[in-house]
Formats: C-alpha cells, sequence, structure tokens
C-alpha cells in the first residue's frame, strides 16, 4: 500500500485551488448515498457527519471511528445521503469512508483505498492512519 505521494500533495493542493476558482463545492461521491470532502457549507440534501472528532496526526480511537461509521449506515438506512467531511478531506473522512466500505459492503482494505482514490485522487493517508486501517480490517474480520 501506497502512503504517502508529492504528487498526490500537488495535485490535490492544485484541484482545491481549481475548486475555489470555479466556486464548485469540494464534494467527491463514494457511493450514490456517501460523499467525502472538506469543511464547507453542507448542501440541505446531505446529513453531515464530521470526522474532525478524530485528533489529526494521532493513532484513530477504535470507538470515535465505529460511532461514525455507524452513523453513516443510520443514515443509509433512513434513504439519506451522508457528507463526511474533517478539514480539507484527505485524511480523516476518507479513512473513516474506507472503515465504512470494509465493515458494511465487505470489500478489502486494498479495494476501500482503490474505490475511495478513484473518486478523491488526492487523498493523503499518514502511516498511523494506514496501521490503523490495516488493524481495522483484522479487527472486522474476527467478527465474522
Amino acid at each position: 500500500m501506497e502512503g504517502f505521494s508529492i504528487w498526490s500533495l500537488i495535485l490535490g493542493f492544485i484541484g482545491n485551488r481549481l475548486r475555489r476558482f470555479f466556486r464548485r463545492p469540494d464534494i467527491d461521491y463514494v457511493t450514490k448515498y456517501l460523499a467525502i470532502g472538506g469543511e464547507i457549507s453542507v448542501p440541505s440534501s446531505f446529513r453531515p457527519v464530521n470526522a474532525r472528532i478524530l485528533k489529526e496526526g494521532e493513532y484513530p480511537n477504535v470507538e470515535a471511528v465505529d460511532k461514525l461509521v455507524s452513523e453513516i449506515e443510520e443514515n443509509y438506512k433512513k434513504g439519506q445521503k451522508t457528507f463526511l467531511y474533517c478539514k480539507y478531506g484527505r485524511g480523516r473522512a476518507p479513512m473513516v469512508a474506507i472503515c465504512y466500505l470494509m465493515k458494511h459492503l465487505h470489500l478489502s482494505l486494498e479495494s476501500s483505498i482503490e474505490k475511495i482514490r478513484r473518486s478523491r485522487p488526492f487523498v493523503y493517508l499518514n502511516q498511523k492512519q494506514l496501521k490503523f486501517l490495516e488493524d481495522y480490517e483484522c479487527r472486522i474480520k474476527g467478527r465474522s
């Protein structure tokens, strides 16, 4: 698995600037009912889920991630779209979306990361987040 690439950082920065220039909201769909992005005003058709409860740069808290994943699933069951966001939508929000894909759509870690990067190519997962995702995948498989 790859973590950080200078090109993903550069392209992410350029993409964010172009979005602001063209006033396009920072929203990328992962599935038709789940979108991720940076901190913006959330359109009324979405239910916001704030991934900023996770501390930036720290190993994520499992209970907090499970709470966010459950919120996404509850919204889905109610037929509501979820907008999962953090400050820039490059680390914490994509990480929670990956956890959701693994837990509720039963995708592997690699497939989940690939799906997120197809919709939001400038995702940056740090080493602690990647380690957490590996541990989370083992935790999910242990339950089954």
